[in-house]
């Protein structure tokens, strides 16, 4: 059994090296990997997510007002995503859903090929870890969902090698869309119309594994074994 908690193949190593360097080489390869697959993040989009969570918790409380601010950064931060390298195109038959995670019971899947911007990640572990490390694990998570990747990777390092993290894809512009349409019923004062926008663009996201991110997604810059995934022309 896995156990989730929110927002990186992060696979064994073994190295043939003295024993007396042999858990410092491998700390490090892990936390080198930890950070490349944290890289794959759009900070953009991590931004564009966390306002998604604040502006739903104001709807909830009928704060319509205090959610335009949040609305219209949110549309300006994810239109930055998506000129950004990190977006990718992909038909959503394409990507395989990370192992143990189900789509939201409202998903409704896109059709055809669309864009879809790296908008969060969620590392999971096994549950037979210590529970000082399911503690880092859920910090780690915690800082992923507000947008900390750097803070994240370093609250990590005291798990290691055994975890996976999922990648959480939004189709860019239905989730645009969906933020209009939620500014629109702010500014109109219909907090539930707005929450039913909010609410469309979390069922819309999805979360693919790590190893399933490397081979949909561009390179990033110099990563010569994955030259043939070019990067989506803006």
């Amino acid at each position: 059994m896995r156990m989730k908690f929110l927002l990186a193949g992060l696979a064994g190593f073994a190295l043939m090296t003295p024993v007396v360097h042999a858990d410092t080489l491998h700390n490090d390869w892990e936390n080198y990997k930890a950070g490349r697959a944290l890289k794959r993040l759009s900070g953009e989009g991590q931004k564009t997510l966390t306002d998604v969570f604040q502006i739903q918790a104001l709807l909830n409380q009928g704060k319509t007002s205090e959610a335009l601010p949040l609305l219209a950064d949110a549309q300006k931060n994810l239109q930055a995503a998506g000129l950004s390298e990190k977006k990718f195109l992909a038909d959503e038959k394409q990507l395989t859903a990370a192992s143990g995670h189900v789509a939201a019971p409202a998903h409704k899947s896109t059709t055809g090929t669309v864009t879809w911007i790296p908008v969060g990640g969620q590392f999971v572990v096994d549950d037979t870890l210590v529970p000082e490390k399911q503690q880092a694990v859920k910090s780690a998570n915690d800082k992923l969902k507000a947008g900390q990747t750097d803070q994240a990777a370093q609250v990590f390092q005291v798990v290691g090698q055994d975890s996976d993290l999922m990648i959480a894809l939004a189709p860019l512009n239905d989730t645009l869309a969906s933020l209009h349409r939620a500014e629109v019923f702010a500014e109109a004062k219909q907090s539930k119309e707005a929450l039913d926008a909010i609410s469309d663009i979390l069922n819309g996201i999805i979360f693919i594994s790590d190893n399933v991110f490397i081979t949909a997604a561009p390179p990033p810059p110099g990563a010569a074994a994955l030259a043939a995934a070019a990067p989506v022309k803006k």
